[in-house]
């Protein structure tokens, strides 16, 4: 019994170490490890895509312009703004909102204005206090 209470801390520390470890790896390896299966698994699909999209099938289009920034999918993509897709004018939306906030933003609202529920419920998640009120009224409420 003596050896065991004088072995308790050890244990301890060794518990705390393992669960630390193991926090790290789901908090840190594991989403790094989604993130390669999901390269993979779009690299396994990418020439079926774009045989697809060169056939002119919208959603193959969005999917490679979603998952790949090759200049030959985003001009697809524009042509598809151009022709008031939706869909389109999200997903490049979403590839632009982090370098061109403001483009983003009149992309979502040009889709919403087309129907796309996403941008519809991006739109209405806004709240007054997310960007002041004149801003908030001018443009979702008055237009």
């Amino acid at each position: 019994m003596k050896e065991f209470k004088k072995k308790l801390p050890q244990f301890g520390i060794a518990t705390l170490l393992i669960s630390g470890i193991a926090l790290w790896c789901n908090d840190v390896l594991m989403p790094r490890i989604d993130i390669a299966q999901q390269h993979v698994s779009n690299d396994l699909i990418k020439a079926e895509m774009v045989q697809l999209a060169d056939q002119g099938k919208s959603s193959a289009i969005l999917w490679l312009a979603s998952n790949y920034s090759d200049s030959k999918y985003m001009a697809q993509l524009d042509t598809q703004v151009a022709q008031n897709n939706s869909d389109a004018m999200m997903v490049k939306a979403s590839n632009l909102y982090a370098t061109n906030k403001s483009l983003a933003l009149q992309l979502i609202q040009s889709a919403a204005v087309e129907g796309n529920p996403s941008a519809i419920k991006y739109l209405s998640d806004k709240k007054v206090t997310d960007i002041g009120l004149s801003k908030f009224l001018t443009e979702y409420l008055i237009k």
